[in-house]
């Protein structure tokens, strides 16, 4: 490989270990996942493991995220200033909603859930929780996100993640590139058991002014909740939280 795709495929990597979570990941399971030879992400591992971004297990057998991850996490100022930012805001759609409240953060080509709020209803979601990554295109938070994009942009992302989005949702819309379109003039996304059985959200973009990288408040909750009227109310809950961090923030 050369070395801007080995640099890629070792984001791979770590992305794959995430995904696993406390479980871990088998050689086998990982080279599946980023489509390499098992001696070349043995290579990558074990460079990884050296410098602590990854931990093989007592058997050798499977692999984890390192601590230096974690480290570095802590240490980054900007994202947990958007955490403190956004925290008071899904606190209040939580309770005004009775739904659970997601901060959802574009990382690449990715959407990063980075803070959320239980709610009285409690769903299965697509991100599974703080720092669950998903791909951009699927679930509301993500579309809001893909909907403060050009539409170049958002275009080039759907295409790259098409394999990845097909792999979730095998009868993924392929009028995805539409409803991008559609949320930029509503100004809000909505599903409805669509990326998960009898699971609903809404999410409303954050403004871009307030800065990078790209944003989106969403719900989750059950579908049948989740009529014309509640989706209107949602929505205006959520337009009046942001417009009041908004109005902090330019202040």
């Amino acid at each position: 490989m050369v070395p801007a795709q080995s640099t890629q495929k070792s984001f791979d990597v770590l992305r794959t270990l995430a995904a696993h979570g406390a479980a871990g990941a088998s050689l086998a399971q990982i080279a599946g996942a980023v489509a390499l030879p098992k001696p070349t992400v043995h290579r990558l591992l074990a460079a990884m493991v050296q410098q602590g971004f990854a931990l093989r297990s007592a058997t050798g057998r499977r692999y984890q995220l390192g601590p230096e991850i974690y480290a570095l996490a802590l240490k980054s100022q900007s994202t947990m200033g958007l955490v403190e930012m956004w925290r008071g805001a899904l606190m209040r759609v939580a309770e005004r909603t009775g739904d659970s409240a997601f901060l959802m953060v574009r990382s690449g080509y990715d959407a990063v859930c980075l803070a959320k709020q239980d709610g009285i209803v409690s769903v299965r979601t697509l991100t599974g929780g703080i720092g669950g990554r998903i791909p951009l295109g699927i679930g509301p938070g993500s579309l809001a996100i893909l909907a403060t994009l050009s539409e170049d942009e958002s275009d080039t992302i759907l295409v790259h993640n098409d394999r990845r989005l097909r792999m979730l949702v095998p009868d993924l819309p392929e009028s995805l590139p539409s409803w991008v379109e559609r949320i930029r003039i509503d100004g809000f996304a909505q599903s409805g058991g669509l990326f998960l059985a009898e699971v609903g959200g809404v999410a409303v973009p954050v403004p871009r002014h307030l800065g990078a990288p790209e944003c989106a408040i969403s719900t989750a909750t059950l579908a049948s909740r989740l009529d014309e009227v509640r989706v209107a109310e949602v929505v205006a809950i959520l337009k009046e939280e942001i417009a009041a961090v908004v109005g902090k923030t330019a202040g």
